[in-house]
């Protein structure tokens, strides 16, 4: 087999001109970026007999080869930060039936993710009142709590204090409240960080008293709830405030968070299931992005029909940075590129 390299404008143009030269038989082997700018690739065709008759006109290679190089290239990418298989499966299809090819097909890849990629609204940005039916008045929830909920390490405490940190600097009254009681040393911790914040931290060691806590922390724009890890335990406190959020007559709304870790693989793709049903999640957290460049699995989360968005992305265990509102743009960028631009 003879190999011939060919340099283009791009990677259409490249393909344009080999087939030009070397025919629509010709097998294209590779392509890389050409010094200075533009595309080499490199095409292979079987020696012919010098007696052969030369054809007349070589037609140009068909968009077909164009295509498909670009969705290898899509597939290759998303298996690089961890994408499963029928994700994968599912962005190559979007991106075919787009019609995008070559170098364009990434581009469709990151809209496509951001299509199947929901994102969570944040209470800033959710509804302003209670649809008919949830509450007697349909007032707008004058105190908002936030319960962060997932497996121990998975970065509650941090991502709590990340966010606690952006509401006091936007001057909102912010309290906390905690059932990690039982664990040696985990309140000790968390009012030492809470204090230069001037946040008040009451705890709690079941359901019952954390209603209490929360009664306490009523001047309180935003309560957000710290749990203990242990999911079956925590989903059943959070049921008692949830009753007592729907007790208050629309002047109280709740939230919870599943929190997980990015440098861990999920169990399933439904990691609360089982716990914090029928009433699940409401937005996804994921958090120690900055520990793992195969980030797929956990976005991944969000996915499925009827799964909670993603509301939050966190790295580094430094409160004040590394916390983005979740976006499309972001989702795309870690499928794409393995880490946050």
């Amino acid at each position: 087999m003879q190999i011939h390299r060919i340099r283009g404008r791009d990677l259409r143009d490249a393909l344009e001109r080999a087939g030009e030269l070397h025919g629509s038989d010709s097998v294209v082997l590779g392509h890389e970026p050409a010094p200075g700018g533009g595309v080499t690739v490199a095409v292979g065709r079987q020696d012919v007999s010098l007696f052969a008759e030369k054809p007349a006109a070589l037609p140009p290679p068909s968009m077909m080869s164009t295509a498909r190089l670009g969705l290898d290239d899509v597939e290759r990418v998303l298996r690089r930060s961890g994408a499963t298989h029928g994700f994968c499966q599912e962005i190559v299809r979007r991106v075919a039936s787009s019609g995008a090819s070559g170098a364009f097909a990434l581009d469709a890849a990151a809209a496509a993710i951001g299509e199947v990629i929901p994102i969570a609204a944040s209470p800033r940005l959710a509804r302003t009142s209670y649809p008919a039916g949830e509450g007697a008045t349909g007032r707008a929830a004058r105190q908002w709590i936030i319960a962060f909920a997932g497996a121990r390490h998975a970065g509650k405490t941090t991502s709590l204090l990340k966010l606690a940190l952006r509401l006091v600097q936007a001057r909102r009254r912010v309290g906390i409240a905690t059932l990690d009681v039982r664990r040696p040393g985990a309140v000790e911790h968390l009012v030492g960080l809470a204090q230069p914040m001037q946040v008040p931290v009451e705890t709690a060691a079941n359901g019952e008293l954390l209603v209490r806590a929360l009664g306490r922390l009523g001047s309180a724009d935003v309560i957000l709830i710290d749990t203990s890890g242990e999911l079956a335990w925590d989903a059943g406190q959070l049921q008692r405030v949830q009753q007592w959020v729907e007790r208050s007559d629309g002047a109280r709304g709740l939230e919870s968070y599943w929190v997980h870790s990015a440098s861990s693989k999920p169990a399933s793709t439904a990691p609360w299931r089982g716990n914090f049903e029928p009433r699940g999640p409401s937005a996804i957290v994921l958090t120690k992005l900055d520990e793992t460049n195969q980030p797929g699995p956990g976005l991944e989360l969000a996915w499925p029909a009827g799964a909670p968005g993603l509301v939050f992305l966190c790295d580094g265990p430094e409160f004040s940075a590394g916390m983005r509102r979740a976006s499309a743009n972001d989702v795309a960028d870690l499928f794409l590129r393995g880490r946050l631009t």
